[in-house]
C-alpha cells in the first residue's frame, strides 16, 4: 500500500475540509476529504511530527475503496495520538 501526500485546505478556512484530497483542522480535530468519492472523515489515527499518519486511512462509505497510508503536508502540531 502506498503512502499519499495530502495537501492542507485553502489556508483561512475556518471549516471542515470539503476540497477531495485534503486535510483540514477544526477545533483541534483534523479531517481529510476522500479525493476519490468526496467523503470527508475525522482521523483518530496517530500523527508523527512529520505528518505521517498511522494506521492506514480508508473511506468509511460502502461504494468507495481508497485506502492508503497518509502524509499531511504542512502538518506543524506535532505528534499526536488521537
Amino acid at each position: 500500500m502506498s503512502r499519499v501526500l495530502l495537501h492542507r485546505a485553502h489556508a483561512g478556512r475556518n471549516a471542515v475540509t470539503e476540497d477531495r484530497g485534503t486535510w483540514s483542522l477544526w477545533r483541534d480535530r483534523v479531517y481529510v476529504c476522500c479525493p476519490d468519492c468526496g467523503t470527508t472523515l475525522r482521523i483518530d489515527h496517530e500523527i508523527t511530527e512529520t505528518g505521517d499518519v498511522n494506521p492506514s486511512v480508508g473511506c468509511p462509505t460502502e461504494v468507495c475503496s481508497w485506502h492508503v497510508y497518509v502524509t499531511l503536508a504542512g502538518w506543524s502540531g506535532g505528534h499526536r495520538n488521537l
